[in-house]
C-alpha cells in the first residue's frame, strides 16, 4: 500500500493551486531540468563521438600498442609467440621501422615522418588498406614509396612520379616511385607520413635485420591500456611499451579536461532549474499552510510533513530529468542516423556530427540531476515540518 504521504504528495503536485503562479513556476523548473539534462546528454554524446572517431583514425594510421629497444629489435617467429603468449587479447603482431626524411621533387622539399613495414604486417595492425584511395601499398624489395593524398597536393605529386628520399644515415638520395595515396582523414598524418617497404627502410636507417619495434593490435583499443603495464613486465624494461594514448596524451588530456568542463558548465543550467524547485516548494507550503496546520493536529509528524513536499519536489524533478533523458536520446538517435547539421569536409575531417551515446553517461547525468532535485527539496519541505499547529491555523 502506497504512504499517504506520497499519495497527499501526488496529489499536492496535480491539483491546482490558489495562486496559478505557482502552477507556472512548476512548469518551469520541469522545462528547466530537462533542457539542462537534454543539452548535457547530446553535447557528451557528441563529444564522446569526437573522440572515438579521433581513437578510430589515429589507431588505423599506427597500432593499438607499438614495443621498441633503443638498440632495435630482431623479429622473429619465437619473439612473435612470446608477445602473443603475454597478454590476452591480441590479435596481431607486426614488426616496423619509424624514422625521420626528407622528401624531394623538383624544388620542393619537406621533412616527413617515415614507417617501414610489410603489406601483409601492416594490414593486420591498422587500418591503412581502407585509407588507400589511389595505387597500391609498396611492395618489398622495390624501391616504392605511399604518402599521404594532403602530402602529394602540397608538393604537387602526382602517382607514379619519382621523388626523392633522403635519411639521416645516408648522404646520397634514393629515387623511389610513388605507388599509392591514402587518406585517414587526420591533416597531420596525411600531410607528413609515407610508408616504405620493410626491407627499404631498414636499409634506409642502417638496422640491417633488426626493425624500431613491433606493433600490436588488440581485440579492443581499451584492452590495450588494460594490458599495457602486464605487458611491460612480462618484456622486460628495456624495452618501451607504448600505448595509442601515450602517443597522444596531450590531445586526449585536452578533450577529457574539454568534456568535464562542458559538463560543469551545462550542469548550471540543471542547478538553476533546482533553485526554481526550492522556489516553487517554497510557495507550495506557503499556500498549503493550512493544510499543514490540520495534518499535524491530526497527528502527523514532522518527518510525514518533510516526506510529502521532498515527494512533490522530487516529482517535479524526476518527470524533468525523465523529459530531458527521452529528448536528449531522441536527438542522438535523429543526430547518428541522419545528416541534419552538415560539417564541411574540407575543414573537418567529418561531413556529419559524431555521435557517440554512452549510457554510462545518460545515467550518470540523470543519476545527477535527480540527487540535485532532491537536495533542492530539503530546506522547504523543512521549513513545512517545523510549522506549529496554532501558528499555522492563525496564519490562515
Amino acid at each position: 500500500m502506497i504512504p499517504f504521504e506520497f499519495r497527499l504528495a501526488w496529489r499536492y503536485f496535480k491539483s491546482k493551486r490558489r495562486h496559478p503562479f505557482i502552477g507556472l513556476i512548476s512548469k518551469i523548473s520541469v522545462l528547466g531540468v530537462g533542457v539542462g539534462v537534454g543539452a548535457l546528454i547530446v553535447v557528451l554524446a557528441v563529444m564522446s563521438g569526437f573522440e572515438k572517431d579521433l581513437v578510430t583514425r589515429i589507431i588505423g594510421t599506427y597500432a593499438h600498442t607499438t614495443i621498441e629497444h633503443e638498440k632495435g629489435i630482431k623479429p622473429s617467429e619465437a619473439l612473435t609467440q612470446r608477445v602473443l603468449g603475454t597478454v590476452e587479447g591480441i590479435q596481431a603482431v607486426a614488426p616496423y621501422v619509424r624514422g625521420q626524411g626528407l622528401l624531394e621533387v623538383r624544388d620542393r622539399s619537406r621533412g616527413i615522418l617515415v614507417k617501414g613495414s610489410t603489406e601483409e604486417g601492416e594490414s593486420r595492425v591498422s587500418s591503412i588498406g581502407e585509407y588507400l584511395v589511389e595505387g597500391r601499398f609498396p611492395k618489398e624489395g622495390a624501391k616504392e614509396i605511399l604518402i599521404g593524398k594532403t602530402l602529394s597536393q602540397l608538393m604537387g605529386i602526382a602517382l607514379g612520379e619519382s621523388v626523392s628520399f633522403y635519411s639521416p644515415k645516408k648522404r646520397q638520395a634514393e629515387s623511389l616511385k610513388v605507388v599509392g595515396f591514402f587518406t585517414s582523414g587526420l591533416y597531420d598524418y596525411d600531410a607528413n607520413l609515407v610508408y616504405l617497404p620493410l626491407d627499404l627502410a631498414q636499409e634506409a636507417y642502417g638496422l640491417k635485420d633488426r626493425v624500431t619495434g613491433l606493433a600490436l593490435r588488440f581485440t579492443d583499443p581499451e584492452v590495450a591500456l588494460r594490458a599495457k603495464f602486464k605487458l611491460q613486465e612480462a618484456m622486460g624494461y628495456d624495452f618501451y611499451v607504448r600505448t595509442w594514448k601515450d602517443f597522444n596524451r596531450t590531445l586526449f588530456s585536452a578533450l577529457e579536461l574539454e568534456k568535464t568542463v562542458m559538463f560543469l558548465i551545462l550542469a548550471l543550467i540543471v542547478l538553476v532549474a533546482c533553485f526554481n524547485i526550492i522556489g516553487t516548494l517554497t510557495l507550495l507550503v506557503m499556500d498549503k499552510t493550512r493544510d499543514v496546520g490540520i495534518l499535524k493536529a491530526l497527528g502527523a509528524r514532522a518527518g510525514q510533513i518533510t516526506r510529502i513536499f521532498v515527494g512533490v519536489g522530487l516529482l517535479i524533478g524526476s518527470l524533468g530529468t525523465a523529459l530531458g533523458f527521452l529528448v536528449g536520446v531522441g536527438i542522438c538517435t535523429v543526430l547518428d542516423r541522419y545528416t541534419i547539421i552538415q560539417i564541411p569536409s574540407d575543414i573537418y575531417y567529418f561531413e556529419k556530427l559524431p555521435v557517440d551515446l554512452r549510457l554510462e553517461d545518460a545515467v550518470l547525468i540523470a543519476t545527477c540531476a535527480f540527487f540535485l532535485s532532491l537536495v533542492s527539496t530539503l530546506y522547504p519541505a523543512m521549513q513545512a515540518a517545523k510549522l506549529s499547529p496554532v501558528e499555522a491555523l492563525h496564519y490562515e
